[in-house]
Parts: structure tokens; C-alpha cells; sequence
């Protein structure tokens, strides 16, 4: 699997944004609808995000998939593996949550799991694929997070003509140590008009045992099957607490 990595300062996306020509307000309305819910004592859904994929029938109205994860309460941040919906109407009726082993948990060693979360789905124009991105976490068997445990920027894709998603992979950064805590987890992540991606994502290195990040913008090409290509190295802006992305 290759790598194509370009890390910008943040700065360019506002300078991307700032270009634009301006545009007329779009009009929406707001609807709050439960889609689905669960309490036992034990878990909820969390970290439902939403993808919509196009298509001409249907008055061109996209199909809406939503990636979701258990939260065990046991365990501050302990997430199952995703489960995933579907609404064929707009989100007037969805179908069950389905558990897809492909997004699941994977055994490490025999008390060590590890998983995805904090993932954000959304289409890919150029190869027809919806891309989910998030980031790997690790778990002590019985859902406690690993100490000072590695991180990278997961994905999976979803081929709308097959019904199928890839078993979720790392997105291999250029330098192990610098990046060995990084992630791209709850990002508002942008396909370009050449079909390249602007990734969000923090990190620190190897031994840091600090709470403090730093933040940058991985430029990323990607081919629909789960190749990355590496274009380069980057710079990142540190800080000192959470909410900075």
C-alpha cells in the first residue's frame, strides 16, 4: 500500500475559503426526527454521522448512509465497531442498524483490541466510492484504553454498485516516530476539484506523554481501493488542549 501525504499549515484553508466566488444563501429547515435509540444501562448509539451518495433516479435524491457505534458507559470512550444504516427516501424511514465485520474490532494480543471511531463518511466523487475516515483506537480487553497507545488516520469505502465496504486500513505517515499518535477522528474533511482530499488531523511523537497536539492538513490522493500516494512532508501548528481542529 503506497502513501501520498502533503501536510499544510491550516492557514491555506482559509485562504482557499476566502477565494470563493460568493453564493446565494441556501434555504433549509431544520426537523428533528429519532431514527433509531437504545438504552439498557449498558450502551448507547453514538457518533452518528451521515453520507449521502448521488444518483439521477429518484428525482436525483442521494441515497443516505449513517455510520454509528455503540458506546459501552462502562468505559469513557469505549466504541464498539461500526454499524451502519440506510435511507432510501431522505431519511423518512431507515432501515436497522447492521453490524459490518469489515469496520470491526481487531485482536492485538490476547488482552489488547483494537478499532475505529470517530469516523465521518462522505462521497468520493471522482471513483464513485463513499470514503468513511476516522481514526484507530486501542482497548485493554474490557474496554479501558491502552496508555500512551499508538494512533493513525483509518478508512474504509463503501461501493455503492456492490453493496460492499473494505476492511478498514491505516493511512501510513512518512516519519513513524514524529507521527506515532495521529488521527483524523470527528473531521470536516474536503475532496478537491482534482480529486485529491484535505484531511484535518493532530498528532505528537513517540514518548509525549503531554496532552498537547499538533494540528495540520494531510493532502491526500486516492485511487477508490484503498491506495494513498506520498507527496510529501509538512509542518503543524502545536497545541495545548482539545477543540483546536
Amino acid at each position: 500500500m503506497k502513501t501520498k501525504i502533503l501536510i499544510l499549515c491550516s492557514a491555506l484553508l482559509i485562504g482557499i475559503t476566502s477565494c470563493q466566488p460568493e453564493q446565494e444563501p441556501l434555504r433549509y429547515s431544520v426537523k428533528l426526527d429519532v431514527v433509531t435509540k437504545h438504552w439498557d444501562g449498558k450502551f448507547n448509539w453514538s457518533q452518528a454521522r451521515v453520507g449521502a451518495i448521488p444518483r439521477a433516479e429518484d428525482n436525483g435524491n442521494p441515497v443516505l448512509i449513517m455510520t454509528m457505534q455503540k458506546w459501552f458507559v462502562e468505559h469513557s470512550d469505549f466504541y464498539s465497531g461500526l454499524y451502519v444504516m440506510r435511507s432510501e427516501n431522505m431519511g423518512t424511514t431507515w432501515t436497522e442498524p447492521e453490524e459490518r465485520p469489515e469496520l470491526g474490532w481487531r485482536k492485538k494480543k490476547s488482552d489488547i483490541i483494537s478499532g475505529i471511531c470517530d469516523v465521518v463518511p462522505g462521497w468520493h466523487q471522482p471513483s464513485g466510492k463513499l470514503l468513511a475516515l476516522g481514526h484507530t483506537v486501542y482497548y485493554y480487553k474490557g474496554g479501558k484504553l491502552l496508555e500512551n497507545r499508538p494512533r493513525a488516520t483509518a478508512y474504509s469505502t463503501y461501493d455503492p454498485e456492490s453493496n460492499k465496504w473494505t476492511a478498514w486500513q491505516k493511512l501510513e505517515m512518512p516519519d513513524k516516530e514524529k507521527f506515532y499518535n495521529s488521527g483524523s477522528g470527528c473531521a470536516q474533511w474536503l475532496v478537491k476539484s482534482d480529486g485529491t482530499l484535505l484531511v484535518p488531523a493532530y498528532f505528537k511523537g513517540k514518548g509525549d506523554t503531554t496532552n498537547c497536539y499538533s494540528s495540520t492538513i494531510l493532502h491526500c490522493s486516492f485511487d477508490g481501493d484503498g491506495s494513498w500516494s506520498k507527496i510529501g512532508s509538512g509542518i503543524g501548528v502545536r497545541s495545548k488542549g482539545k477543540g483546536f481542529l
